[in-house]
């Protein structure tokens, strides 16, 4: 299972906002399920993606330990995204 979290940054860059019907203390998966679905995933790529894009217009270097991490947390989260899709097609087969 690949674990999503919520990465918060300092210096007026907007942090992410708690998606409805998550905990607010993190994730919590419950029997025979994750709430962690594709549309919670794709949801959670398109806030890392703007705050990082807000990250960079801030820092305005691509080699920022900051932007590097909140960039290598997308990859993250975009690969956990295609691994759900290709484990939902192979169900589907």
């Amino acid at each position: 299972m690949i674990t999503i979290g919520v990465i918060s940054y300092k210096n007026d860059v907007p942090s992410l906002q708690q998606v409805r019907g998550t905990p607010a203390d993190g994730a919590v998966i419950a029997p025979g399920e994750s709430y962690y679905d594709l549309d919670y995933l794709k949801s959670n790529v398109e806030q890392l993606r703007e705050q990082l894009v807000q990250l960079f217009l801030k820092k305005n270097d691509f080699l920022d330990e900051e932007v590097v991490q909140l960039s290598q947390k997308l990859d993250q989260d975009i690969l956990g995204i295609q691994l759900k899709m290709m484990q939902k097609k192979g169900d589907c087969v």
